[in-house]
């Protein structure tokens, strides 16, 4: 794959991206104003350039953007489902660097699951037809945060629940490389019982990579399908995927992260579910 990319200029990173995006935004389905599709592409590119910092300071740059844009008095003034959408991906963003810092963090749990009820009480009351892919497929995301924290019961249920918003958003949005990558991972990490299948996740992973045409695209979905490769023992593979996300971002924590536990001889799928032993065996 040919980047273009040789020394990441973070400005003209974001400029393109926001560019590209607003370019192949508006579908037919989407409730959505292109005005406010832009402010949420604008939020994607925003989380796709704290690749490049230390988590503490993305932590803090998450913190003080979130006060920003919901406080603007330009958010009041969007749909009720694109406020929803933009305050949970920025609720998942600071979600995720608390994780990060540590997974059993009290505060996690206080975060993640009152964003899962709104967004559950949202899609209870409106139509189908009405929903936006975006809020599909972030509701998805939020319940596979909330899973470690309900009842074994509701949770084996709201597994499911994943999947099926996943492809309802495939249904409005079948390109969507974001939503074809998280499709993928939850047919890789669900049992085979509960409908997972590591061949229909390699095929969703090599769809997403396909589809995805903008830099945060093709970063995301490269390390993806490079990891899918890696648990297949098509290692080259691997490495050639993980050298072109590299290439897009070389400073990118996360690209750094995943080599070091390919290293010691594990994909970052296994990593997800065994990451206390692993980080000890990273500490080493």
């Amino acid at each position: 794959m040919k980047t273009g990319f040789r020394k990441f200029n973070l400005k003209y990173f974001l400029c393109l991206l926001l560019a590209v995006l607003c370019g192949i935004s508006g579908y037919a389905n989407s409730p959505f104003t292109a005005h406010e599709e832009e402010v949420i592409e604008g939020i994607m590119a925003f989380r796709t350039s704290l690749s490049v910092m230390e988590f503490a300071n993305a932590r803090a740059k998450v913190d003080e953007y979130r006060k920003r844009v919901l406080s603007a008095e330009e958010c009041k003034t969007l749909s009720e489902q694109a406020q929803l959408v933009i305050d949970t991906f920025l609720v998942m963003e600071t979600y995720n660097y608390i994780y990060e810092a540590d997974p059993n963090d009290s505060r996690l749990k206080d975060l993640i699951l009152p964003q899962m009820r709104k967004l559950e009480d949202f899609i209870k009351v409106h139509a189908e037809s009405e929903i936006n892919e975006w809020l599909y497929t972030v509701a998805g995301d939020v319940i596979s945060c909330c899973l470690r924290f309900l009842p074994k019961a509701e949770a084996m249920k709201k597994g499911l629940v994943i999947k099926d918003y996943y492809l309802k958003a495939l249904s409005i949005k079948s390109d969507c490389w974001y939503t074809l990558i998280n499709t993928a991972q939850w047919f890789f990490q669900a049992p085979a019982i509960g409908g997972g299948s590591k061949d229909k996740a390699r095929t969703y992973f090599e769809k997403a990579y396909a589809a995805a045409k903008t830099p945060s695209g093709k970063y995301y979905t490269s390390i993806m399908l490079s990891q899918s490769r890696y648990a297949d023992d098509k290692k080259d593979e691997a490495d050639s995927l993980l050298s072109k996300a590299r290439n897009i971002i070389p400073e990118s924590k996360f690209v750094k992260k995943i080599a070091s536990i390919n290293l010691i001889g594990h994909d970052y799928f296994y990593y997800v579910t065994h990451r206390d032993n692993i980080d000890k065996k990273l500490q080493k």
